[in-house]
Parts: structure tokens; C-alpha cells; sequence
């Protein structure tokens, strides 16, 4: 997975909100994606990331490196936590925002 850096020179505070895909009234949207993460059963540390909604790969990287492997952050199943939605199994978008 290609990464990016969020630099900005004219607006010097950057931050990550979970579970939305647009900003604040005020901000600006550098991109909006989805939060991923490492797998629970993995015995690595994984920081939550938001990985962009037009994710790019780079040319030849199927290969199995035996690297960290994202996983997209789903929505336990509390549908009690919801209403009116039917959200249980859904992927939790994320937005990173700039001011």
C-alpha cells in the first residue's frame, strides 16, 4: 500500500476524523477514505489508519512479503446502537481534514 504524508504549508493543522467522510464547516478535505487496521488476531502493533477511497497500488506488488495486512474496521454487530440504520458489518469510513 502506498503511503502519504499530509503536508500542507499554508494550513498547519491536519487531523483524522473516524466514522465521517466529510469535515467540519471551516476545514478542508484533503481526501476521505476508509479506517483500516491490522487484524485482532495479529500479533503485530497497527495504528488506525484512514487509507484513501482512490487507493493506488504500485505495478508488480501481489507478491507476498509476508508483511502487515490491513483490514478494513467494521461495525460490531450492536444494531441497538443505530437505530434507524441497519449498520451492523459496515465499514467505517474516515476523513482527513486541514486548517
Amino acid at each position: 500500500v502506498p503511503c502519504s504524508v499530509c503536508y500542507t504549508a499554508n494550513r498547519p493543522a491536519v487531523l483524522m476524523i473516524p466514522g465521517k467522510y466529510t469535515c467540519p464547516t471551516g476545514w478542508n478535505t484533503e481526501y476521505y477514505g476508509y479506517l483500516m487496521t491490522a487484524h485482532y488476531g495479529h500479533k503485530s502493533e497497527s495504528l488506525y489508519s484512514c487509507v484513501d477511497a482512490g487507493l493506488e497500488t504500485f505495478p508488480g506488488s501481489g507478491a507476498n512479503n509476508n508483511g502487515l495486512l490491513f483490514y478494513n474496521v467494521e461495525i460490531a454487530n450492536h444494531a441497538s446502537l443505530c437505530p434507524p440504520y441497519d449498520c451492523s458489518g459496515k465499514e467505517l469510513t474516515c476523513v482527513v481534514c486541514s486548517k
